[in-house]
């Protein structure tokens, strides 16, 4: 059998990998790991991903969920999500057996937007040759007009975080505004905290009126930190439908769902029999671990396998620990008495993809971390491999764009 990426490693494709690479980081003026590949795909697997991607989309909108999740009290407003609220990611591991297994989904835009659409455009300018197989659907077009009401808004407020936490992004964040701008919308990155309302309820940031706001904000740090977006708080609850997406979005995707989707029948969520079949198809066992007295019965349920430990207020991987030793479980179980939720999964292996190391001359092999399904309007509008190499510190992952083919010689 003929190693797919082979075509990707020879002198002639090196020279556009690097040429990429390079594209990408002045485009972006920002570098966020670019892969030297992309990631290959059969037709039938990314289909299933489509497919699976659909019925979470589905199981998420459904009005027994919504109501399941809102008897708990939060600190905004909680109202139904509009179509256009339903803009996220959903993440899959892939199996060396073929399978496509669910690690987590959030409804809120997907970190290192800004690059997303960038790094598909680039790979077709660079690899004309395999452009054909890359379907994704146009993530930057999809992203203004849904963020624009249908190109309704002209002028758009892109709110970020003035944090520490936020400071790598904020070259992503200017290329949104860029991106906004190439369509004719008139976009600016402001401070959420900084914002301000008219007599006639329209957002206003340093002098300027907007007719929209785009919501880049993480819920979990504007949660977390309620006094430094207090301003930022009041006029969400008071004009809720100018801000997209809404911000409960990410809390209907946070780690608890990976349980409740193990655990429950699924019956009542307004899905067909498919739906329950893709979703069933794509979850591991996941549970809480504070609902067990020690570390025997929580190794026991998952049968002594190895296991991945997420914390229920995480995101970018933050706090995640994968194959923790008995110590580290046993200080956790302690901790989660009084702590945050944490929830433990089955551990699930990932295929591995080459990435060509420039500064050592060879291929090396990463881990493909996940694919992450990319949701705007209810749909999957592309896809993004994210691998993970020994050679970087942890944290760090390369984002492949994808192609789909059934061979590749």
């Amino acid at each position: 059998m003929v190693d797919p990426y082979h075509n990707f490693f020879r002198e002639d494709t090196l020279k556009k990998a690097k040429a990429y690479q390079e594209t990408l980081v002045k485009e972006i003026q920002k570098d966020y790991g670019y892969a030297t590949a992309p990631l290959i795909m059969t037709p039938e697997r990314y289909q299933r991903i489509i497919d699976k991607t659909h019925a979470l989309v589905a199981f998420l909108g459904s009005e027994k969920y919504f109501k399941e999740l809102t008897k708990k009290q939060w600190f905004l407003k909680q109202l139904p999500l509009r179509t256009s609220d339903y803009f996220g990611c959903i993440d899959f591991m892939l199996t060396p057996d073929g399978n496509e297994k669910l690690q987590e989904l959030t409804l809120f835009p997907s970190g290192r937007l800004g690059a997303l659409g960038a790094i598909n455009e680039s790979f077709k300018h660079y690899y004309t040759e395999y452009s054909e197989y890359n379907l994704d659907k146009d993530l930057d077009y999809h992203m203004v007009k849904s963020v624009t009401k249908g190109f309704q808004r002209k002028r758009i407020a892109i709110a970020v975080n003035h944090l520490a936490s936020s400071k790598d992004q904020f070259a992503q964040y200017r290329n949104v505004a860029k991106i906004f701008r190439r369509f004719g919308i008139e976009a600016q990155v402001h401070l959420a905290k900084d914002i301000q309302v008219t007599e006639e309820g329209k957002p206003c940031f340093e002098g300027k009126v907007y007719d929209g706001v785009f919501n880049l904000l993480i819920p979990l740090i504007w949660e977390w930190n309620q006094t430094e977006f207090t301003a930022y708080t009041e006029f969400f609850n008071n004009y809720p439908e100018i801000v997209i997406p809404n911000p409960l979005g990410m809390r209907m995707g946070n780690k608890s769902i990976l349980a409740k989707l193990w655990e429950d029948d699924l019956k009542g969520y307004q899905l067909d029999s498919t739906q329950i079949e893709l979703i069933r198809d794509s979850i591991l066992k996941a549970v809480d671990i504070s609902r067990f007295a020690d570390l025997d019965e929580l190794k026991n349920y998952f049968d002594h396998k190895e296991l991945v430990i997420k914390p229920d207020g995480g995101y970018q991987g933050k706090g995640v620990m994968i194959k923790p030793d008995d110590k580290d479980l046993k200080t956790l179980l302690k901790k989660n008495q009084s702590d945050q939720t944490y929830y433990a999964q089955e551990f699930c292996p990932s295929i591995e993809v080459p990435q060509y190391d420039f500064e050592k001359e060879k291929i090396v092999q990463q881990n493909l971390i996940k694919v992450r399904s990319l949701v705007i309007n209810k749909k999957c509008v592309g896809m993004r491999g994210y691998a993970h190499t020994q050679q970087k510190p942890e944290g760090y992952s390369f984002i492949l764009p994808t192609i789909v083919v059934d061979d590749l010689d």
